[in-house]
């Protein structure tokens, strides 16, 4: 397990409520569903740069192997009746630094500050990862599609730097299953002061 509930609570205990009055919370296999259709609902802007081949972001499978697995967790925020957003923290980032993946915030609550709160709050879980860990240097990884401009300047204005790019066959996926030439960003946060 990656995250106790107890460290994932000591973790954020600094972090306010979100602009929606919730806290994150780990994501527990009853959640499994409504992660999946949230996070694909997210995505679905993106149709526009993907052939069908990737319209599908995620799955039951894919979360239930990182929900709280050995070297990722995911967390949430919900909403008043329904999953507001989700995000996933992966220690297989470089050198073991903890990656934020998966980050999506369903359409109904897009414009509140929802995206940027979960961003914060997984500074606030790297941070903690890396002094548990004793990873060095301690720093947020996150990657995002270079066409994703609205994106990039959002993780800027955050504080993230560009580190480098990567291509889509590091992944080992076919650059022919993007309808535009793209490859991905990757920024870093360092975490002194979070």
């Amino acid at each position: 397990m990656y995250l106790t509930e107890l460290e994932f609570t000591a973790a954020l205990a600094r972090l306010p409520d979100s602009p929606l009055g919730t806290r994150p919370r780990l994501v527990r296999d009853k959640d499994t569903e409504q992660v999946v259709a949230v996070t694909n609902t997210a995505y679905i802007d993106e149709h526009w740069f993907k052939t069908p081949v990737l319209f599908e972001r995620t799955n039951a499978a894919k979360v239930r192997g990182t929900a709280n697995g050995a070297c990722s967790v995911y967390f949430c925020l919900d909403g008043k009746d329904a999953l507001a957003a989700a995000a996933c923290i992966d220690g297989h980032g470089f050198d073991g630094t903890p990656a934020l993946s998966a980050l999506s915030v369903h359409p109904d609550f897009r414009m509140r500050g929802v995206g940027r709160y979960l961003t914060l709050a997984a500074l606030h879980l790297a941070r903690f990862i890396c002094q548990r860990d004793s990873v060095s240097p301690q720093r947020l990884i996150i990657e995002v599609v270079d066409i994703k401009v609205k994106m990039l300047v959002m993780y800027e204005r955050m504080g993230f730097r560009r580190f480098t790019t990567r291509t889509w066959e590091e992944y080992g996926l076919d650059p022919s299953h993007f309808t535009k030439e793209c490859h991905l960003v990757v920024f870093e946060h360092l975490l002194e002061g979070i």
